[in-house]
């Protein structure tokens, strides 16, 4: 977990708030993604239909999002669904690739090795977090993007 999990909540939270053009420092941004982590991981433990965990890590960072950071719950949805799908559809594209390159067919082979789980996250990891920077250091948001800013953020939310 905390090789692979925090490290990825880290980066999701980034990206989701650079996606709304919301600037937080780290010191805000990793406990918050050490709570992510943990409560994903329980999540993960329990015996639920495949596709629920994803729905469930999506209400977990929207909840953070609007308790931790003080952001309004539409641009909370929208950092959170543009994060895991961002995080989903570079999973998509890379998981092919290790696996031609590493060997392994079945993906729950990998995901049961946690060194290789933690090694194999490592390509989706930086580039997510090059995505997460870029945006960042460009100024690229939605807001940007559309030139529309319909719900701000709260004054605390960039402490």
């Amino acid at each position: 977990m905390i090789f692979q999990s925090i490290p990825e909540s880290v980066i999701i939270l980034y990206l989701g708030l650079a996606s709304i053009g919301v600037r937080s420092r780290f010191r805000r941004v990793f406990p918050a993604a050490v709570l992510s982590a943990a409560i994903s991981w329980l999540v993960r433990g329990l015996p639920l239909p495949f596709g629920i965990h994803t729905v469930i890590g999506v209400m977990i960072i929207t909840g953070i999002y609007c308790t931790l950071f003080r952001i309004h719950l539409i641009k909370s949805v929208t950092a959170s669904l543009f994060a895991i799908g961002c995080l989903i559809s570079t999973e998509a594209l890379i998981l092919p690739v290790v696996q031609k390159l590493t060997g392994f067919t079945n993906v729950k082979d990998i995901w049961a090795e946690p060194v290789l789980r933690v090694v194999l996250a490592v390509p989706e990891m930086v580039f997510l977090g090059l995505i997460a920077y870029l945006m960042l250091k460009y100024n690229i948001s939605f807001e940007k993007l559309t030139g529309e800013n319909r719900f701000p953020v709260r004054e605390k939310a960039k402490r």
